[in-house]
């Protein structure tokens, strides 16, 4: 089996004694993983009756993401939810003025539904624990590495990178809570998020990690160079912009005619009166623009020029 440890690795039981029964509670589009802890906003009546008993019991509950989240989640049904998922303890419970609840949610171990044993008043479920592969040596060392050498890239390049991701990875000495913490800060979806949870090889955990930073790594490094062009676009036609206005603004100040702009309304006076078909029209319209942006002293000016010329001179509505 592909899971099988091999010599060089190393099961890893967790030492947090899970129970053979869980509450089940639905996750809707995210995923709760190992040794990490997120908040969780609880809407559902079913949802909140599980809390609140799981806080008078033992915190520890089930989290487990559904395969297509609905509008209707009290629709559920056994065969929705991903068999893997995450025991967790519930901690820091708020109750809203809207009755709804938020939870801190403290990821314990994987674990996985062997068979549900409830349906009502909210689902629970027999369940087992997987514990992961750890695999040791150069391979997952160099692994643990380029993470942190694409972290370190993301981070130059995002200025509001969260300070505290990069200083769990760049000090974090353990792969297994490494590959989780980055899991939940990694921009995926829901498939590919459960696939993580589901992989209990550490070292294919960092192997699908790696792939997909070094891939936000190259989206952000060109979305950069676009925004780059862009921005030296705009900031070239904005100048050019100031300067014609300045220069308008002294000229008028001076008594002196901007030749250009007559010479560009004589032009545009005599395509009008040329009554050009709609094509013909755009043509000219689109060059005329650009001959007012131009400098006369440039050397397509008096091309474009002639070129309007030629197009206002044509018969276009006589016949002979």
């Amino acid at each position: 089996m592909a899971n099988e440890p091999t010599t060089a690795d190393q099961v890893v039981e967790n030492e947090i004694q899970i129970p053979e029964e869980l509450s089940v509670l639905p996750l809707l589009g995210t995923v709760v993983y190992p040794m990490t802890m997120i908040p969780l906003a609880i809407g559902q009546e079913a949802s909140i009756r599980l809390i609140d008993d799981a806080l008078v019991g033992g915190r520890m509950v089930g989290m487990f993401a559904l395969r297509n989240p609905s509008d209707r989640p009290e629709q559920t049904t056994p065969e929705d939810f991903y068999a893997i998922g995450t025991a967790a303890n519930v901690h820091k419970l708020v109750k809203m003025p809207d009755g709804t609840l938020r939870v801190a949610i403290q990821g314990l171990a994987r674990i996985e539904i062997v068979e549900i044993i409830q349906t009502e008043p909210y689902f629970r479920a027999r369940v087992r624990p997987l514990p992961d592969i750890v695999e040791t040596g150069i391979e997952v060392e160099a692994l643990v590495r380029n993470l942190r050498a694409l972290i370190g890239e993301m981070a130059e390049l995002i200025p509001q990178f969260p300070e505290e991701l990069q200083a769990v990875v760049m000090n974090e000495e353990d792969p297994q809570r490494l590959t989780h913490v980055l899991s939940v800060y990694t921009r995926l979806d829901l498939a590919d998020r459960q696939a993580l949870l589901e992989e209990t090889s550490v070292r294919r955990r960092l192997e699908r990690l790696n792939e997909i930073l070094r891939r936000e790594l190259e989206i952000l490094r060109v979305g950069q160079q676009i925004q780059g062009q862009v921005n030296e676009e705009m900031g070239r036609t904005q100048r050019e912009y100031i300067l014609r206005e300045q220069l308008r603004a002294i000229q008028r100040e001076l008594g002196e005619t901007d030749e250009n702009a007559a010479e560009v309304d004589r032009l545009r006076a005599a395509i009008a009166e040329a009554h050009l078909p709609e094509e013909a029209q755009d043509v000219a319209t689109r060059e005329l623009d650009r001959l007012a942006r131009m400098n006369p002293a440039a050397a397509d000016y008096g091309v474009i020029r002639t070129y309007l010329e030629i197009l206002a001179s044509l018969p276009w509505d006589k016949r002979t």
